[in-house]
């Protein structure tokens, strides 16, 4: 039961996506999706984006 409520509430939640930014300074997607975390590198257009939405930029 308790599976069956995080993979439904994870996958809601994977209908989006997050950037974020790991120790070593570099810039990843992240997003759950068929019960893990699926994280791909940023391409430098989605790090810029990113550093703005952050208001670092």
């Amino acid at each position: 039961m308790r599976s069956t409520v995080q993979d439904l509430v994870m996958g809601v939640l994977g209908w989006t996506a997050w950037h974020q930014a790991s120790r070593d300074g570099k810039f990843h997607w992240r997003r759950w999706r068929k019960g893990q975390w699926e994280i791909r590198a940023m391409t430098a257009d989605e790090q810029d984006d990113a550093l703005i939405d952050w208001s670092i930029k």
